[in-house]
C-alpha cells in the first residue's frame, strides 16, 4: 500500500510531528510515519491515528487513518489534537511496558485483561485532556490542499 499518503500531506504531518516532539521534550525519540492505515480489531471503525513503539528503543511508528484526511469529519483543529495526542503517548510508553511486565508476571486471565484495560483507558483519558489543552498552546496543524 505504498504512497497512500500524498507527499504534500506526508511532509506537513512529519514537520508538525517533529515540532510537537521537540516542544514536548521527547528529544531522544525518532518518529517514523508509515504508509499503512490504522487498525484496531476491537474498534467499530479504525482509529484516526495511532503510534506504536519498541520496548527498548526510542523508535515510534505512526500511522494515520483515512479519517484523518476527511475534511467533513475531521477539521484541522481535530487533526492538531490527534497528532499531539499520538506524540504525547511517548511519555507513557516505558511505563506501559513496565506495567505489562509486572502484570504478566503477577496476573492471569480476567484479572490481567481488566488491569490492562483499566490502565490503557485511564492513560487515554489523560492523554486526551492533555492534547486538548496543548492544542491551544502549540501552533495549529494545517492539512495542505
Amino acid at each position: 500500500m505504498a504512497n497512500r499518503i500524498k507527499p504534500v500531506h506526508r511532509k506537513a504531518i512529519e514537520e508538525y510531528v517533529e515540532k510537537v516532539r521537540v516542544a514536548l521534550g521527547l528529544l531522544e525519540w525518532r518518529i517514523v510515519l508509515l504508509d499503512e492505515p490504522t487498525e484496531d480489531d476491537e474498534a467499530v471503525e479504525p482509529p484516526t491515528a495511532q503510534i506504536s513503539t519498541t520496548e527498548t528503543h526510542h523508535l515510534a511508528l505512526m500511522r494515520v487513518g483515512d479519517r484523518f484526511f476527511d475534511d467533513d469529519g475531521n477539521p484541522d483543529n481535530l487533526r492538531t489534537e490527534t497528532l499531539i495526542h499520538e506524540v504525547l503517548h511517548l511519555h507513557f510508553e516505558f511505563a506501559w511496558h513496565a506495567f505489562l511486565e509486572v502484570a504478566h508476571s503477577n496476573l492471569a486471565g480476567q484479572a490481567l485483561g481488566l488491569a490492562k484495560y483499566s490502565y490503557r483507558t485511564n492513560i487515554e483519558r489523560g492523554v486526551d485532556q492533555l492534547a486538548h489543552a496543548l492544542a491551544s498552546m502549540l501552533p495549529p496543524f494545517k492539512l495542505p490542499k
